[in-house]
């Protein structure tokens, strides 16, 4: 009996003792403030889509001995307002959002993101994304528009810097993604119209 107890005081003082071990730290980020021209905010994004989040886990990534803990959201794809590459109507990403907690070794860290909330599942959002590879949001919170009633799209409060952003407060889904075509066709038109007049300089400098 006496082995028994003493086994056992001496697995509660490890277990103990290792936690005591464990460095924690809570992180509360910063982000810095989204561009107040949506044209930079499109042409700096290369994916654009409405989508419904259908899971999450937790998951931590090891930047040298400390962990960065990241949401790993399933969402499939409602519609694509903007993409770099082939994405299908129907497809499910994976959209990856810093928060939670991680631990690599002894070293563990918290996310305590009051500015950028968890994406809710069940919920639906347009997304900004980058693909680094994987998704990630764009410019921070300013770039995931809630959308609520499946008809209208909350503006929230990261996003009031957006001067163009601001006129469409609680718009409707179908005017907000109309807008957001607009915006991204004119990038394109843009870009069109930077080459060829790279074009028509570089020809311009061989006649001389």
């Amino acid at each position: 009996m006496k082995a028994v107890l003493t086994a056992v005081l001496v697995a509660i003082c490890v277990a103990n003792a290792t936690a005591q071990d464990i460095k924690r730290s809570v992180i509360e980020p910063g982000y810095v403030q989204a561009p107040a021209d949506l044209s930079k905010i499109v042409a700096y994004t290369d994916t654009i889509i409405v989508g419904k989040v259908l899971s999450q886990t937790q998951e931590t990534e090891q930047v040298g001995d400390q962990p960065n803990p990241l949401i790993n959201h399933k969402v499939e794809v409602i519609e694509v307002v903007k993409s770099v590459s082939p994405l299908a109507q129907g497809a499910v990403i994976s959209v990856k959002q810093l928060g939670g907690t991680g631990r690599v070794g002894n070293n563990e860290i918290t996310i305590n993101d009051h500015d950028f909330p968890v994406f809710l599942k069940g919920s639906t959002y347009i997304f900004f994304l980058n693909n680094k590879p994987g998704f990630f949001v764009a410019q921070g919170p300013a770039t995931v528009l809630p959308v609520i009633d499946s008809n209208h799209v909350l503006l929230p409060k990261a996003a009031e810097s957006v001067t163009e952003l601001r006129g469409h407060r609680q718009d409707s889904l179908a005017n907000m993604l109309t807008f957001l075509r607009t915006k991204v066709q004119r990038g394109r038109s843009g870009g069109f119209r930077c080459l060829l007049v790279g074009f028509l300089l570089e020809d311009s400098r061989r006649l001389y």
